[in-house]
């Protein structure tokens, strides 16, 4: 089992402190060129000879899988303020996200989990409208 540490956004504490939030979706850094759900491969690279393909099993995610524990902290201040243990771990694109993830994320409405999205990545190329990859990750109180 690995300790995997996240910082969390002040604004999420409440949230987590009551069992409301038990998702949190992360981009996929580096964002693939292309991702094929049905034949679970990503591809890495321009598409101009030096792209990469690699199977999604074959490609963990960097915040741990299940089992594993994950401790949020506030940016700035690295004390753990919230340990869950992880429970399920996908990839999606943000687009993607379902009715139930929604309010996994402890948010009222798809478009309010878009509008903090982009408070979070708005001027990057994880913004909403790039509909990037994300790891959608589900824990309990750990």
């Amino acid at each position: 089992m690995r300790v995997n540490l996240l910082p969390i956004h002040p604004d999420l504490a409440m949230l987590l402190r009551q069992g409301d939030k038990t998702l949190t979706m992360r981009p996929v850094k580096p964002q693939p060129s292309h991702f094929d759900p049905a034949g679970g491969t990503l591809c890495f690279g321009s598409g101009e000879g030096a792209e990469i393909t690699v199977y999604t099993d074959d490609f963990p995610c960097p915040h741990g899988r299940p089992g594993d524990l994950l401790v949020f902290y506030f940016e700035g201040n690295n004390a753990p303020f919230y340990t869950g243990k992880i429970t399920a771990v996908s990839l999606q694109r943000l687009l993607d996200v379902r009715d139930e993830q929604v309010k996994l994320e402890g948010m009222e409405s798809r478009a309010a989990l878009l509008a903090f999205w982009d408070l979070l990545y708005g001027e990057t190329e994880f913004a909403s409208h790039f509909n990037p990859l994300v790891w959608a990750i589900r824990y309990c109180k750990g």
